[in-house]
């Protein structure tokens, strides 16, 4: 099994006792090593995006295939965030990390390493639909 258990802080236990509601069934296709961290930061861009709660993006900008720039693509909630707006239809896919083919790999259009580029160099103003930052905890959706 996996869960969200951020809200107990008790990972580090042996045992942990969780809500029904954050317990799920692991995919078998991949390692428990491997799947323990997608659940956090699967929920946590699940969220950012809309899709969770009704903080994050409205669904109507996802249907409109939004430009979309991810900073932090080579981090946790980052690679999920770009397989995300893939899956989710984003026309085009700007991110920022340390690994520009990494990013590549996971969907992303355009990718520039972060250390040797700077993003907002590379893009003209008002070109982009929505910003996901994971290295600030920012979402932006442009109006």
């Amino acid at each position: 099994v996996w869960a969200d258990i951020a809200p107990t802080f008790g990972a580090y236990g042996e045992f942990v006792v969780v809500e029904e509601a954050q317990l799920g069934i692991a995919p078998k296709s991949l390692a428990l090593r491997d799947a323990a961290t997608l659940p956090l930061v699967g929920m946590t861009t699940l969220a950012a995006f809309g899709l969770t709660d009704v903080r994050g993006i409205p669904a109507s900008t996802w249907h409109s295939h939004p430009v979309t720039l991810i900073i932090g693509g080579t981090g946790g909630c980052g690679s999920v965030g770009i397989q995300l707006a893939k899956v989710l239809g984003a026309s085009h896919i700007y991110a920022t990390g340390s690994d520009v083919q990494y990013m590549k790999r996971l969907g992303a259009d355009t990718s520039w390493d972060y250390r040797h580029t700077d993003w907002w160099t590379e893009l003209d103003d008002d070109s982009l639909d929505v910003i996901y930052d994971t290295v600030r905890t920012l979402v932006l959706v442009a109006e």
